[in-house]
């Protein structure tokens, strides 16, 4: 048998025999409906689509409306039903939702999003030994109307009870059809009563009595109280409810059932009589409620906290407004929904910010938006991650897989300007850079200043000059700079160590490759260069520094066709640009953290013009520099715990600080984001990367090949020896004096040079060639300094005739050597000049620098006059060492160091005349 779904509000009165009776029978089926025979019917879901609450949103009355109130007020009045289960499973609790079709699952999604998250599900068990059917029933009292402080909500109320139990809830919305035919049952029964509510008698012919009929009055105020439940409804949602609590203890169902009563406060003075029925069988009318929108909302009401398998927490910002544009990226779906959500390309424009706490979803999210904006757009991207490699296992989701480049492939020369940048420019950046690194006490950072400047100043601007040079420039610059003796040792130790660190054997290729050639290539391509084999911090934060500066003059010499041509992504940005307090930080130290972050910060301003766009990820927002909050217009917010960086954050969203704590109850993968196009917050749930990879791991480039004269293929043992530079040019002195004044036995002078480089490789022959190499490069400081940048007079074309000689096996006398140095004819007392070449100062100082104590040193004591008999029988003996490899040339190479000794010595010409006559050094003149 159906039963009228509203009218089980009135029930159906039975048959009277007098209107007393009739009265009783009206407000026995106004208490009971169709149940007076206190049996219901069985529960069964009818539901085919159905979705477990995972999060409910955390309400309060001062909220407004409860989530289910707004549930159901939009989905009244469309001839729909929806049935609702809270199931317990082992002191677990479950709240479902079920439907009819996909659709209107997905409609109740999208209104309950993103307070509160469904996801798929299985229909609830119903099928239990026990059931007991339970009903609402309006009473017919209106009470004070006064509001009803909210108790426990019938969720609190539920949990702890233990066992297997289901309460089923099944809500039809009212059709119009219905409501017409209960208010006119209504209103017969409502004018049925004013007839009999004052019944008046003749006592007498002349006497009558009048009597209230209290029964009457009581149906009279019930239909009333029915009424206006009816026009409630009418406005915010009228729905019949039919509810069941069911177990297989008959006892637990009836906690159940128990914890329904008053779980409906009064609203406006109506309040509702709870009624169980525990005589359950099929065929019996159900236990039907007429409930509005607002007392469902009020039934369902969220609890104060979570529950074992049922979440709460604050309801995320709203807004929901996917790009529209061709040119976007797919990144997720608005919380709760299945909508996609999407950022267009143009919202990188002004760059990104990325931040959560560990473990929140960046990298996820990040390897999201990178990969659509490649395989999608082709813009490529350089990554730049100090600490660790999250890419190389997502290669195989980017078209083409991803170039990777641990630090120790990296290969450039930091002081090769990029292309199409002013080498004084860069020079300048590449201090910054390193002051920006690398942590040193005052003054040290305006000595490093000084330093590169000096480069800059050079004729040649520092063509072709390396990091060892710039190293061997230390000891003299901090010489003139007239520091105290113990504050000059400090400023050397201090910046000596950091350079020794960069050029250590293991470590030079990084910054003193004969070239950056392949810093070209990493801007091409998706590419990811990953620094975490590298143990120390601040020369990863160097490292970094170098590359940013690459990708910024990249970006200044770019021809501009898009709003995004290239993306550069900082992971871990707080070590390249930190938020330094100003008040705090000492101005005069040059602070490293500070020119840091002035240094990025200046970029970021600047080449967003030149379509380079930058994303910064860190976990802590409040240790990145605050011009990343102000510059950037994409802001993606993970999961963030600390208090500080969630009030920060809520700022740059534009949520209230009442909302801030929302920012650390983000689950892995949430994300609130705002961007240039839709500045309001939005919640979106990141999806992971699309299983359809192209299969592509992950590579690493072939290092640039060696292009050193020695043919070194090994960079280490290179650079070992490039290292002993200073140590292998006084072996090169002798080899430098047989191609320059050499006419003895040439082949005994070379076995001699390489038997002493020999001994400064402590017997290693396999760099006796790049010790040559690095020998005469040290020889060539000078010109390099201070020569033509280029021609036949550059440092580089000399040092490349001398290494000729050497690599040629070459007897080393002058005339061996004429054809191959022909071009450095003409220049130095070689070359009858009156003035020495840079080359023969540089043959005399390193010699000088190995001279035993009883040599020219002494000219260098205070009683070099008493000395100088012994200097002369010293310079004899000298003399007859060197006479039978150099010949006659043995006069010009120790006349040569007698000068230069003189000079560096302070003393008078007259003094190296002496020296020079004692000791038959004096060149024999020809007529």
């Amino acid at each position: 048998m159906a039963y009228p779904r509203l009218a089980s509000v009135i029930g159906d009165p039975a048959e009277a025999s007098s209107p007393d009776e009739r009265a009783q029978n009206i407000l026995d089926s106004l208490k009971y409906g169709f149940n007076q025979g206190f049996e219901c019917g069985t529960p069964s879901v009818v539901a085919k689509h159905w979705g477990k609450v995972q999060i409910l949103e955390r309400w309060s009355p001062e909220d407004g409306a409860p989530p289910f109130e707004r549930l159901t007020s939009a989905l009244a009045g469309i001839m729909t039903f929806t049935e609702l289960a809270l199931v317990g499973i082992d002191g677990e609790l479950g709240l479902l939702l079920g439907f009819e079709g996909a659709d209107e699952l997905e409609r109740a999604r999208l209104l309950l999003a993103p307070g509160i998250r469904i996801v798929p599900s299985s229909p609830p068990t119903v099928a239990f030994q026990h059931a007991v059917g339970v009903t609402h029933r309006p009473q017919g009292e209106v009470l004070d109307s006064s509001e009803q402080a909210l108790g426990d909500t019938l969720i609190d109320r539920l949990d702890g009870i233990e066992g297997r139990w289901t309460l089923f809830i099944r809500c039809e919305s009212v059709s119009m059809l219905d409501v017409l035919n209960t208010r006119y049952r209504l209103d017969a029964l409502a004018t049925e009563a004013s007839s009999y509510v004052e019944m008046t008698s003749q006592v007498s012919e002349t006497m009558t009595t009048r009597a209230v009929s209290h029964r009457w009055t009581r149906v009279q105020d019930w239909t009333g109280v029915i009424a206006r439940l009816i026009s409630q409804g009418m406005g915010v949602g009228l729905w019949t409810v039919d509810t069941w609590a069911s177990s297989d203890d008959d006892i637990t169902a009836r906690l159940v059932a128990g914890a329904l009563h008053t779980a409906i406060p009064s609203d406006q003075g109506r309040c509702y009589e709870t009624l169980s029925f525990d005589d359950t069988k099929p065929g019996a009318p159900p236990p039907t409620s007429v409930l509005t929108s607002r007392d469902i909302g009020w039934l369902l009401a969220p609890p104060r906290s979570g529950k074992p398998g049922l979440a709460v927490r604050p309801a995320p910002p709203a807004g929901r407004r996917p790009c529209t544009s061709g040119a976007r990226v797919s990144i997720g779906t608005y919380e709760g929904t299945n909508v996609a959500a999407s950022i267009g390309v143009s919202d990188f424009e002004g760059h990104a910010f990325v931040t959560g706490t560990t473990g929140s979803g960046k990298s996820t999210t990040v390897h999201k938006l990178l990969a659509d904006m490649w395989n999608q757009h082709r813009i490529p991207f350089l990554v730049l991650d100090p600490v660790k490699d999250d890419y190389s296992e997502v290669s195989a989701h980017f078209s083409g897989g991803l170039q990777v480049v641990r630090g120790a492939d990296l290969h450039l020369n930091l002081l090769e300007a990029w292309p199409g940048e002013n080498s004084r420019d860069h020079i300048a950046r590449v201090a910054s850079a390193f002051r920006g690194a690398f942590s040193m006490p005052s003054p040290t950072p305006y000595v490093v200043t000084q330093l590169f400047d000096r480069v800059a100043m050079l004729p040649s601007e520092g063509a072709g000059m390396s990091l060892f040079d710039v190293r061997d420039m230390v000891p003299s610059l901090i010489s003139s700079l007239g520091y105290a003796p113990e504050q000059e040792a400090n400023i050397r130790a201090a910046l000596m160590t950091r350079l020794n660190l960069l050029l250590a054997p293991t470590r030079a290729h990084r910054f003193s490759w004969t070239d950056s050639s392949m810093v070209d290539r990493l801007f091409t391509q998706p590419t990811v260069v990953t620094l975490s084999d590298l143990a120390d911090d601040e020369e990863r934060s160097f490292v970094v520094l170098l590359l940013t500066l690459a990708t910024w003059a990249r970006a200044r010499n770019r021809t501009v066709t898009r709003a995004v041509e290239h993306l550069l992504v900082l992971e871990e940005a707080h070590r390249i640009l930190p938020e330094v307090n100003e008040h705090i930080a000492d101005q005069e130290s040059g602070s490293a953290r500070q020119v840091s972050a002035a240094m990025l910060s200046a970029m970021m301003a600047e080449v967003r013009s030149y379509g380079e766009q930058i994303i910064v990820i860190d976990q802590s927002p409040s240790r990145v520099s605050s011009d990343v909050s102000r510059n950037t217009n994409l802001k993606i917010v993970h999961r963030i715990v600390h208090p500080e960086d969630q009030k920060q954050v809520a700022g740059v969203l534009g949520l209230s600080q009442d909302n801030s704590p929302l920012l650390g109850l983000l689950e892995r993968g949430e994300a609130i984001c705002t961007t240039r196009t839709e500045p309001s917050a939005q919640t979106i749930s990141v999806s992971a990367l699309p299983r359809r990879p192209f299969g592509v791991n992950a590579w690493t480039p072939s290092p640039p090949p060696t292009l050193w004269p020695c043919g070194c293929s090994r960079a280490e043992t290179h650079f070992r020896a490039w290292r002993m530079a200073d140590c292998a040019a006084p072996p090169m002195s002798l080899f430098l004096a047989g191609v320059f004044w050499g006419e003895g036995d040439g082949r005994k002078l070379r076995q001699y040079v390489y038997r002493e480089l020999i001994a400064v490789a402590d017997g290693s022959q396999a760099i006796t060639d790049c010790l040559a190499w690095a020998g005469l490069r040290q020889l060539t400081t000078m010109r390099r300094m201070a020569g033509p940048a280029s021609g036949p007079n550059s440092a580089e074309s000399q040092l490349e005739a001398m290494y000729q000689v050497w690599e040629g096996r070459l007897p080393l006398t002058i005339h061996s050597a004429d054809p191959i140095l022909a071009r450095m004819q003409g220049q130095g007392t070689a070359g009858g000049q009156e003035r020495p070449s840079w080359e023969e100062q540089a043959i005399a100082n390193a010699l000088l620098s190995v001279e035993p104590r009883n040599g020219l040193k002494l000219l260098r004591g205070a009683s070099w006059r008493s000395a100088l008999p012994d200097l002369v029988d010293y310079l004899k003996g000298r003399k007859a060492f060197f006479e039978p490899l150099l010949g006659e040339g043995v006069i010009p190479f120790l006349a040569n160091q007698v000068r230069e000794a003189v000079v560096s010595s302070n003393l008078t010409p007259d003094v190296m005349d002496f020296l020079l006559a004692r000791a038959g050094l004096l060149a024999q003149k020809t007529n």
